[in-house]
């Protein structure tokens, strides 16, 4: 995934943050094999200065664990929808997610496509 990266954000020591941290550990031991898959965590409570900043990038709330694609060249970027603030994602919806996202079916230019066409 050629300057694509799976991002995500969750502080460690927030009981939401801590409990998707534990999914996406699950996720990622379940995934070891494959090559493809790299995802970075970031506690964004490490880097309190940046938090404004990547919340205004991404258009992201970052008081809640979030999981994206990010496009490195250009900062766009497409995040996991969370249907429900209250409930995180399980293991096999993160694990679905990241499985699309590989397959190219979930990438940071679908929301391109929307203002393609003149409406002269």
């Amino acid at each position: 995934m050629d300057g694509i990266h799976i991002v995500a954000f969750a502080e460690e020591d927030d009981p939401d943050g801590f409990e998707f941290l534990e999914i996406l550990k699950d996720v990622a031991r379940d995934n070891t094999e494959n090559p493809d898959l790299s995802i970075l965590w970031i506690d964004p409570e490490d880097f309190p200065l940046l938090i404004p900043y990547w919340e205004k990038t991404f258009n992201i709330d970052l008081s809640r664990p979030q999981i994206g694609v990010v496009n490195v060249t250009d900062a766009d970027s497409v995040w996991l929808e969370m249907v429900d603030e209250d409930d995180l994602p399980s293991m096999e919806e993160l694990e679905e997610w990241i499985e699309d996202v590989l397959a190219g079916e979930i990438n940071t230019e679908d929301d391109n496509d929307d203002n393609d066409e003149d409406d002269d």
